[in-house]
């Protein structure tokens, strides 16, 4: 839902980032083909079934997906093709990496995000698999909520609670004022710490960007988009998942991504709330392309915060504020991954 609507910004829904109690796992997954039993098969030719049969059966193993939540639905994809009048282009909402976005209406008028997986390499699979179980497993009031999903055949789609107003993206170079954008970092902020710290067990989110930040109704947050997300509080991983500007330095040098790699992601969302600049603007030249390169040259003299303020904003902000908000933007990117905060010590923060 990259774009405008990043394949997870699209989903522009009304969320239930709810703290999501965990109820006994349901399993749902494909069913094995049967084989028959010929008697006039030769030996080599009934090892060659059995063989045949124990593969499809590890296979659909592997893509065994495991619900936490019993409330979550299981559609089929007659349910949501019918939901958007056969996916018509009047119901396209975004596009992203994953795939398309389509608002969609069920049977009982709940207006839904239905995002729709455009490939069906084994990667995507693998991240399906994984939205659908970390967001199973997961309620909170900053977290987007899943209603359900289909996993029908070649068709794989997710079925989330529609946010009218998109995502911050289309929003956070607009009108957007200082108390709206310090609510939306602090509700960012408490979704993520329910992530690393009240959710069991404890995600590393992997790709927190503006784009994957939902907003509702007086501006109310939700994060989505949960495909890259991994098990804390660190993952060794041969691939680095996330988006170009927001990824964490040290993970593309390291290959581990941690808790301290969502922390510098929320510190570049952060600097685009504060100067109305995007995490990589190629319109620019040389370091100031990138807002952590550009913001930098500011963080040691506190005189001149105001200099990467947003000029929208028209000095229209708290200045008792800017101190503290941009000094946690700099220790979140700052290059130590150790000297960072941690989720629950920005939280405390007066500010956020």
């Amino acid at each position: 839902m990259d774009n405008k609507q990043n394949a997870t910004t699209t989903i522009s829904t009304t969320a239930s980032n709810t703290e999501n109690p965990t109820t006994p796992a349901a399993t749902t997954a494909p069913t094995s083909p049967r084989s028959t039993h010929n008697p006039t098969t030769t030996g080599k030719e009934k090892e060659k079934i059995e063989s045949e049969v124990n593969k499809k059966k590890e296979d659909s193993a592997s893509t065994e997906i495991v619900i936490r939540n019993e409330v979550i639905r299981k559609f089929s994809f007659d349910d949501l093709n019918d939901a958007t009048e056969g996916f018509k282009i009047r119901y396209f909402a975004g596009q992203g990496g994953f795939g398309k976005v389509y608002k969609g209406l069920l049977p009982t008028k709940q207006v839904v995000a239905i995002k729709r997986l455009d490939s069906n390499s084994e990667e995507k699979a693998e991240e399906f698999k994984t939205e659908v179980e970390t967001l199973s497993n997961a309620s909170h009031q900053n977290i987007v909520q899943l209603i359900g999903y289909c996993n029908e055949n070649e068709h794989k789609l997710l079925v989330y609670e529609y946010m009218k107003l998109g995502s911050l993206d289309d929003h956070l170079f607009g009108n957007l004022d200082w108390d709206a954008r310090m609510k939306i970092a602090a509700e960012i902020a408490k979704g993520v710490e329910y992530l690393h710290v009240k959710m069991n067990p404890p995600m590393i989110y992997c790709d927190l960007k503006s784009a994957n930040v939902l907003l509702g109704d007086g501006y109310d947050v939700k994060l989505s988009d949960f495909g890259y997300a991994k098990v804390g509080p660190e993952h060794e991983s041969g691939v680095v998942y996330g988006s170009y500007g927001y990824c964490d330095p040290c993970y593309g040098e390291t290959g581990t991504v941690s808790f301290e790699s969502d922390i510098y992601s929320f510190g570049v969302v952060l600097l685009e709330l504060i100067s109305g600049r995007r995490a990589i603007d190629d319109t620019r030249l040389g370091d100031d392309q990138n807002v952590v390169f550009w913001a930098s040259s500011v963080f040691k003299d506190m005189n001149k915060f105001k200099d990467i303020v947003d000029p929208l904003l028209e000095g229209k902000y708290h200045e008792g504020d800017l101190p503290k908000v941009v000094g946690i933007a700099a220790r979140c990117v700052q290059k130590k991954v150790h000297r960072r905060p941690n989720i629950s010590q920005i939280r405390s923060s007066s500010t956020l």
